[in-house]
């Protein structure tokens, strides 16, 4: 969390500083005001669809242990998806309650207006990328099995969906 946290934080002033020296005010038809909610939206996409479960598969891997869960009578994708569900929950009750009114109440302050059908939208766009991101990352913690050490791959599957999902750059 501290670290998303710290990201969130070096993504504004980097931002701000490009508009800082910019000789407009828009910049490829955003303002100031309109990229800080960006950035806030996509943190907090980021934080509620992120069920990063391949390191965990991973680790299963590594220490045998999944052996013995996939002779459970459970299905091992269920009990995956669950435990990631978990982590989603924990993340919304904790962060994105509190981030997504403080979110909410600067789109107020900076537009005048809140369209509830767009929040509607957003919610369930937010349910399909949990099941979206929940199957990648499965299949992606699958290759443990013929990869030794995931940590190298872990971090180039970051940075790819961070540059693709427009997080970084809009």
């Amino acid at each position: 969390i501290v670290g998303d946290l710290l990201m969130l934080a070096v993504t504004y002033y980097l931002w701000k500083a490009i508009y800082g020296s910019s000789t407009g005010t828009i910049i490829n038809g955003f303002t100031l005001n309109e990229m800080i909610i960006y950035l806030f939206i996509s943190f907090l996409t980021s934080l509620m669809t992120s069920v990063d479960i391949s390191s965990d598969i991973a680790r299963e891997v590594m220490d045998g242990s999944i052996a013995i869960n996939l002779i459970r009578p459970i299905n091992y994708e269920k009990r995956m998806f669950f435990q990631g569900l978990g982590n989603v929950l924990y993340n919304f009750i904790v962060i994105f309650i509190i981030t997504f009114s403080f979110t909410t109440l600067l789109f107020y302050r900076y537009f005048g207006f809140i369209n509830i059908s767009k929040i509607i939208i957003y919610f369930l766009s937010i349910a399909f990328g949990i099941m979206i991101n929940f199957y990648f990352s499965y299949i992606f913690g699958l290759f443990s099995f013929k990869i030794t050490n995931m940590w190298g791959m872990s971090q180039i599957m970051q940075a790819v969906v961070q540059l693709l999902s427009g997080m970084l750059i809009p």
